[in-house]
């Protein structure tokens, strides 16, 4: 047994996980990343999705695309240096403000995908205001040979919410606003994000770095997530030790998590989704109607899985954008 894994068992069932240390807890937190304290030296521009993105020197960045260029920090070692996985921060053109942030959750089946997955919805964000924070976390692998398949369960969400306190350890360095953080993700990124967002302070799954730093987020923005493990299954996510353990498929399923003072909601999902059933949409959102806990539905028809924020095949050519930004606004509040 995997040995992390086997302490995430024993954590779980003991309602204990920050003692069982699935990270060793360092005595001194990492220090601030190199990245971090060198001067943003490139800038991104795009006209549209589709277009190659194009890295120009900060001299011409002023007239690069107007609101279709931003700043881009690429490669933060959120974890510390001892971990691979990086984070890329995209911050609005001009000068230095504080700006209303999100965490950015790419999909993948927590198997596959990358944080520059997520650069179309980010660069569109940062458009509108926002500072958008994409992350990439510990994947699952599949079996190869005699190696079994390791789930990247419980180290991906704890990525994240790792990734959310350190936004808020060093929100003045990074340009944020740690008090109107948003966490945001598609498909499997959308069950990470809403695990994220529920899950704060809970026992179970206090564990990483920057203890210190607040959980909490004031809003959640889930692009057809999974919510429940029972409708879905669960051999992506776990390792198979963990696959028939009914309270751990209760701790990884939103709907679960879900209770009266839960961050707001906005679930985007497709009506013709074949690899995340609708069924999972309408779960979260029978779950806060249950408990009084604010959420906002939005299914898309004939729509199929994967789309975007901007318009494209698989949303119906159907621009989200000013919807996912009337609700942040609403609840972050606009740049200011």
């Amino acid at each position: 047994m995997n040995p992390s894994h086997a302490l995430w068992r024993g954590a779980v069932l003991a309602a204990a996980l920050t003692s069982a240390a699935v990270w060793a807890e360092p005595t001194v937190e990492p220090q601030p990343p190199s990245s971090l304290t060198t001067k943003v030296t490139e800038f991104v521009s795009y006209k549209k999705q589709g277009d190659p993105v194009v890295l120009i020197p900060p001299a011409q960045a002023a007239g690069a695309g107007g609101k279709n260029s931003y700043r881009l920090i690429a490669d933060i070692s959120y974890l510390g240096e001892d971990y691979p996985e990086r984070a890329d921060l995209y911050l609005p053109l001009g000068e230095d403000q504080i700006y209303p942030a999100i965490l950015d959750i790419h999909g993948g089946g927590w198997l596959i995908g990358d944080k520059t997955w997520q650069r179309v919805n980010a660069g569109v964000m940062v458009s509108r205001g926002f500072a958008v924070f994409t992350i990439n976390y510990l994947l699952g692998r599949r079996p190869t040979g005699k190696v079994k398949d390791q789930g990247g369960w419980p180290r991906n969400l704890l990525d994240c919410k790792t990734a959310l306190r350190f936004m808020r350890a060093y929100a003045d360095k990074l340009h944020i606003d740690p008090n109107r953080i948003a966490v945001s993700g598609q498909s499997a990124g959308g069950h990470l994000a809403l695990l994220t967002g529920l899950s704060a302070n809970l026992p179970e799954y206090r564990d990483g770095f920057y203890q210190g730093q607040s959980e909490h987020v004031s809003a959640i923005v889930n692009f057809y997530g999974v919510t429940d493990l029972r409708l879905w299954g669960a051999n992506a996510l776990f390792s198979e030790w963990d696959r028939a353990d009914t309270r751990i498929l209760s701790l990884a399923s939103p709907v679960d998590l879900v209770v009266k003072a839960s961050p707001p909601i906005l679930t985007l999902h497709g009506g013709a989704d074949k690899m995340v059933d609708f069924k999972h949409a309408e779960s979260l959102d029978a779950a806060a109607r249950k408990h009084g806990a604010p959420h906002e539905l939005i299914m898309l028809e004939g729509a199929s899985h994967g789309f975007k924020i901007v318009p494209d095949k698989n949303n119906g050519k159907r621009d989200l954008t000013d919807d996912v930004v009337r609700f942040l606004e609403k609840h972050l509040g606009g740049n200011r």
